[in-house]
């Protein structure tokens, strides 16, 4: 998460906001604390292949 979120050039509140994820779901996910729900999987890599057309979808 956080290699992903660093190639984009984004803080865990810039990638939670236009992702749409919970900060604290990208701050437990980046430290470890938690993992991705198997449902959240799809929108990362999804985001990892396409970020841009995703936060365009988004907005």
């Amino acid at each position: 998460m956080w290699a992903l979120r660093e190639r984009l050039g984004l803080t865990q509140e810039e990638f939670a906001r236009r992702y749409r994820f919970p900060l604290s779901s990208v701050q437990e996910w980046e430290q470890g604390f938690k993992r991705p729900a198997p449902g959240t999987m799809t929108p990362l890599l999804a985001i990892s292949r396409k970020p841009k057309a995703l936060a365009g979808a988004l907005s």
